[in-house]
C-alpha cells in the first residue's frame, strides 16, 4: 500500500517525504481468550507511511518498525481508554469535544486503511457458495483515501474509496499492484538465494 501511495504521489509531481503520508489504522485490543465474544473492540494507530523509501523491501521492513513501535507505545490502548470511556460519560459532556475534533483542521492525516482476516473456507448463502468478497472503507470529514484489506479463501482483495478530488485512483491500485509483484520476486529470489535476495533479518 505504501508503494500505491508513492507511485500516487510521483504521478502528482509531489514529493513523497517521510512525513507525507499518514494513515489511520483500526487495530484490535481485544484481550487473549476474549476472540469468541461478539463485539467491537477497537482502537486507532496514525501510522507514517515509509513513501520516501524507493525499494519495496525496505519500505516493507519500515512499516513494519513504524507499527511495531506504535504498537509498543501504549498509543492503541490510550485510544481504546477514551473509547471506552465514552460508554460511560454522558454524551453531553463529550459532544464539545467531538465536534471541535471533527471539524479540526487536518494536515497530516488523509488515508484510512483497515484490515480483516476473513474465513478461509467457502461461504454459502441460498445454497448458493460466495466467490468473491469486495471490501469497502467509508471516508467522511477531511478523509480523502480509504483503502480497506480483506481475505476469502486464498485471496487478498483490496478496496480503495475515494472522494471528488481523488479521481487517480487506479494509479494506486496499479501502484499496489506492482509492489506486491515485486516483493513475491524479491521473496523468491530469497529462497533461490539469488542476487538481490532479502537479507534473513528481513521480513
Amino acid at each position: 500500500m505504501t508503494g500505491g501511495f508513492r507511485a500516487l504521489l510521483l504521478e502528482r509531481g509531489e514529493q513523497p517525504t517521510p512525513t507525507a503520508i499518514r494513515t489511520l489504522a483500526p487495530v484490535s485490543v481485544r484481550a487473549p481468550g476474549a476472540e469468541s465474544v461478539r463485539d467491537n473492540q477497537v482502537s486507532l494507530l496514525l501510522a507514517r507511511l515509509p513513501v520516501d523509501l524507493d525499494d519495496p523491501v525496505d519500505r516493507l521492513t519500515a512499516v513494519r518498525a513504524e507499527l511495531s513501535s506504535l504498537k509498543t507505545s501504549g498509543e492503541a490502548e490510550a485510544g481504546a481508554m477514551l473509547t471506552s470511556l465514552a460508554r460511560f460519560q454522558p454524551f453531553p459532556l463529550l459532544a464539545a469535544p467531538v465536534r471541535a475534533a471533527a471539524h479540526a483542521s487536518q494536515h497530516a492525516v488523509v488515508t484510512v486503511t483497515t484490515n480483516v482476516p476473513g474465513p478461509r473456507e467457502p461461504l454459502y448463502c441460498l445454497g448458493r457458495e460466495l466467490l468473491e468478497v469486495v471490501p469497502y472503507v467509508p471516508i467522511s470529514s477531511r478523509m480523502r483515501i480509504g483503502v480497506s484489506i480483506f481475505s476469502y479463501r486464498d485471496r487478498v482483495t483490496f478496496g480503495l474509496t475515494g472522494d471528488d478530488s481523488a479521481t487517480d485512483l487506479d494509479v494506486l491500485g496499479s501502484g499496489i499492484e506492482n509492489d506486491l509483484r515485486a516483493l513475491r520476486e524479491a521473496a523468491t529470489s530469497s529462497i533461490s538465494g539469488g542476487p538481490g535476495s532479502m537479507s534473513e533479518e528481513s521480513p
